[in-house]
């Protein structure tokens, strides 16, 4: 199992990270092809290069390299759950990120400058050759047969005929066509450039949600996939003859997909409360005054079985520790069931929260819709989403307040611990009133609403039934 996290961590790190050494290696393989191949790699003579271009083509190759090598320590960041190292990769993304942008912008505005440097070398080769007309010029010949010209246009170019590739009809103006094939290639780094600019962006992006919200980015997709494929599955099972589901069908379909979801949440839920409460938990250690004096020396008036093993050193230097570490004390110290420690109180939040969500959302989906056959449009599928998941949050806000008190390992000075989910209820009741169940609904609600909302829309474009051509298998949740 401790191998299965560490595959996952890693299955989320490949997107970032892989794209980012496929990318470095693409602009790596274009730049040298620029550089040495084709119409730029003909054009160098011995006395003088086209060192404008080049310099541009220089930037891009070290930009490339530099991100083939970044990636590498992403992809480490990411499974490590490093924060040091992916605040590297972020800071390197970012280096790279100005040198592809100063390649873009270098390519597009001094394009003037580089193809005029290109006719002054074409210019002084061809000048040579007028005064020794005899005399073998092996940059004219280069030039003429990469731009495939001949000459200046002028009458005189009979005279370098000798130098021009076989099948140029003249004329054929070599000025013009320097213009026109420099000014491609440039356009085509600029373009490549500010591409690999944009996945240089989403590289930094996902290094710093990763450094953020690595157990949520490695568990919330296939959480959020099980739930709204169960619920079609669900719904499809139970529909009759493809006509539409009454109120109690939609909700015993809502319940099936809550059920079957919890085997991805529970896990999810486990390790995010750990994380979210390891800072609070080490902060109240120092409170208490549980420290060292001598260097290097243990802390040991902590709670188990989490902090056991990080807190190690001087109280001020009290380390967090990560999802993959927590994961692997758990399973050590508890198997399995630690992993689904609080399934009963989960449960008893998607469950409901199923019920109550997928029936609504699809009824107000099909508000104002002339037939059941038509599809919803994009912003009503987002309100429904939007509307739907809030209510759902607020609903059963009271059952995540007891699942998060249950979850959590660590205890705080003065925090009761549980039995159970009764247990649990009834001590909130007495003790904090009935309030407290209502603690953090309204984040809870701003949460949900647009990761519904988003997920719906996107669910409902049907890419996956495309890509898989499971478009024989309607959907009823419309």
């Amino acid at each position: 199992m401790p191998t299965a996290l560490l595959a996952q961590t890693s299955a989320v790190s490949e997107p970032g990270t892989r794209q980012a050494q496929l990318a470095g290696s693409a602009v790596v393989t274009f730049g040298l092809w620029l550089r040495f191949g084709g119409v730029m790699g003909n054009i160098a003579s011995e006395q003088k290069s086209p060192e404008y271009i080049y310099m541009g083509l220089y930037v891009l190759v070290g930009a490339g390299a530099l991100m083939m090598m970044v990636g590498f320590f992403g992809c480490c960041g990411a499974v490590r759950e490093s924060q040091c190292l992916l605040g590297a990769f972020f800071a390197c993304l970012l280096v790279i990120f100005a040198a592809e942008v100063t390649s873009g912008v270098f390519a597009f505005l001094g394009k003037n400058a580089a193809i005029q440097e290109v006719q002054a070398i074409y210019k002084d080769a061809y000048d040579a050759y007028m005064k020794n007309p005899g005399e073998k010029n092996r940059t004219l010949q280069l030039l003429h047969s990469s731009f495939q010209c001949c000459g200046k246009g002028k009458d005189s170019d009979d005279q370098v005929k000798p130098t021009c590739p076989e099948g140029i009809h003249l004329p054929k103006n070599c000025l013009e066509e320097i213009q026109s094939v420099t000014n491609s290639h440039l356009h085509l780094v600029g373009i490549v450039g500010i591409a690999i600019a944009g996945v240089t962006i989403f590289g930094m992006i996902f290094s710093m949600v990763l450094c953020c919200a690595a157990v949520n980015l490695t568990l919330v997709t296939p959480e959020k996939a099980i739930k709204l494929a169960a619920n079609d599955y669900f719904r499809h099972l139970l529909a009759r003859d493809g006509m539409g589901l009454t109120i109690a069908r939609e909700m015993v379909a809502g319940c099936g997909a809550g059920t079957c979801q919890v085997i991805i949440t529970t896990p999810m839920e486990m390790l995010k409360i750990q994380l979210q409460d390891a800072g609070r938990v080490a902060s109240q250690q120092l409170v208490r005054g549980v420290r060292c004096t001598a260097p290097g020396c243990k802390l040991v008036a902590v709670s188990p079985p989490l902090t056991r093993a990080y807190n190690i050193g001087p109280a001020a230097l009290t380390r967090r520790p990560s999802a993959t570490q927590i994961a692997v004390e758990l399973l050590r110290t508890q198997g399995i069931k630690g992993l689904y420690k609080g399934l009963g109180a989960t449960l008893l939040r998607d469950v409901p929260f199923s019920i109550i969500y997928f029936p609504l959302f699809a009824h107000l989906n099909r508000v104002g819709q002339g037939t059941p056959e038509g599809r919803a449009p994009f912003r009503r599928s987002f309100l429904a989403g939007c509307v739907a998941g809030s209510v759902a949050a607020v609903s059963v806000n009271p059952c995540d307040v007891i699942k998060t008190r249950l979850q959590s390992l660590s205890k705080g000075t003065n925090e009761e611990s549980y039995t159970g989910i009764v247990d649990c209820a009834r001590r909130i009741w007495l003790k904090e009133g009935p309030s407290a169940f209502l603690k953090g609904a309204g984040c809870r609600a701003l949460v949900i609403a647009p990761l519904f909302g988003i997920a719906q829309v996107i669910y409902f474009i049907g890419v996956g039934e495309f890509l898989l051509d499971l478009s024989r298998y309607s959907r009823f949740s419309t």
